[in-house]
């Protein structure tokens, strides 16, 4: 009996919605960790300025580290693109159009509702908007060519 599992039994890259092979899977995992890590970054940061816990003259450097450090997810994500075949290029293209539209739409429409007395929104909810469309459409587009 063969102890090494084919590479379409194992559970870890197979299984992915966007990944249609191993060394594709390896690719997503490194972008989805990068982000992550960049994701705990950012809450790091936040609470370390917002409860005033960084002297002043160093918030600009507390401020600016995860702008330094989103490089690191970026290159991840070129590097899975990349390395992916046209199918899950497709998906991905698909998703980046729906995710700019959403969030295009929302900011439009939000700038609309706060001439009618709605409080105004940051920069980082649109692009909150932007990245749950993204995600959700990355997701519609792998179920839809599965």
């Amino acid at each position: 009996m063969n102890a090494t599992p084919e590479p379409n039994d194992d559970p870890l890259w197979c299984n992915s919605l966007l990944s249609s092979g191993k060394r594709t899977w390896q690719y997503e995992k490194r972008f989805a960790l990068w982000m992550l890590a960049w994701a705990v970054v950012v809450g790091i940061c936040m609470y370390l300025l917002r409860h005033d816990l960084v002297a002043s003259p160093y918030n600009w450097f507390v401020a600016s580290i995860p702008l330094i450090l989103i490089v690191l997810p970026l290159r991840a994500y070129y590097i899975f693109y990349r390395h992916a075949d046209e199918l899950i290029r497709k998906i991905q293209m698909e998703a980046v159009a729906v995710g700019f539209f959403v969030g295009v739409t929302y900011a439009m429409a939000h700038r609309l509702l706060e001439a009618a007395g709605l409080q105004p929104a940051s920069a980082a909810d649109t692009g909150v908007m932007m990245l749950f469309a993204f995600g959700f459409a990355q997701i519609y587009g792998a179920w839809k060519y599965r």
